[in-house]
This record gives C-alpha cells, sequence and structure tokens, in this order.
C-alpha cells in the first residue's frame, strides 16, 4: 500500500475538531536565544544605522529621535528591549487607541518616532 504523507498532514492539519478542541503542546512555544540575539542585532544596526528595517523601507517609514536626526546605537537597543516586552504583554496596541499622535508606547518614553517618506506619503 502506497503510503501519502501529504495526505496525512492534510487530514491532521484540516482535522477541525481536533485543531480546536485538542489539547496544546506547549513543547514547541520555547525561547530561543539564538533567534532573539540575531533579531536584537538585525532591528538594532538597522535602526541605529539607516533607521530602517528591509520592511520599514518598503513601507516608506524611518526610526527617528524627536527631533529627526538619527537614533544613536543606545537608543535603538533600548527601543528593541521596550517593543519587545509592549508587544508581549500588549501594551503597545492598546497604548495605539489612547494616545494622541498615535504613538507606541516605547517611542515615547525614548523621544522617537516612526516618520513616514514623502514619497510614500504622496503616493497614498
Amino acid at each position: 500500500m502506497h503510503h501519502n504523507s501529504n495526505f496525512d498532514f492534510y487530514n491532521r492539519f484540516y482535522d477541525f475538531s481536533d485543531f480546536w478542541l485538542g489539547p496544546i503542546d506547549y513543547s514547541s512555544f520555547h525561547f530561543n536565544l539564538g533567534d532573539n540575539i540575531r533579531d536584537l542585532c538585525y532591528y538594532v544596526l538597522c535602526w541605529a544605522t539607516s533607521g530602517q528595517t528591509l520592511a520599514q523601507k518598503s513601507w516608506g517609514l524611518r526610526i527617528t529621535n524627536g527631533n529627526g536626526t538619527q537614533v544613536s546605537m543606545r537608543t535603538a537597543f533600548k527601543r528593541f528591549l521596550l517593543s519587545t516586552l509592549f508587544n508581549l504583554t500588549m501594551i503597545a496596541p492598546t497604548m495605539l487607541l489612547f494616545t494622541k499622535h498615535n504613538q507606541y508606547p516605547q517611542d515615547q518614553l525614548l523621544n522617537t518616532q516612526v516618520t513616514v517618506n514623502d514619497e510614500v506619503r504622496n503616493q497614498v
């Protein structure tokens, strides 16, 4: 008998009764230090050098200080840590609903801002 692994995956993944009511395997949710260090380096280096990650560049967004200057390595590092904390605890998305200028709490605390390129703004 021929065994079709794609069919088994399909049945296991799309069996909604098991998907919704089945036990959750918490062993798959783990803290991987290497991934977090990689992410930290990526964001801090991007924000401190160009003010943009690759995704932010495609959307025309830039992280700057409140006066429009480039953020320092120290500020970028603090922003990454605060962003992680506020996003994991859902504080950041909730605060967006109640802030006057739609600023994330890490930007308010560090006096940084997310700016939009004029080219992108004119396209919208």
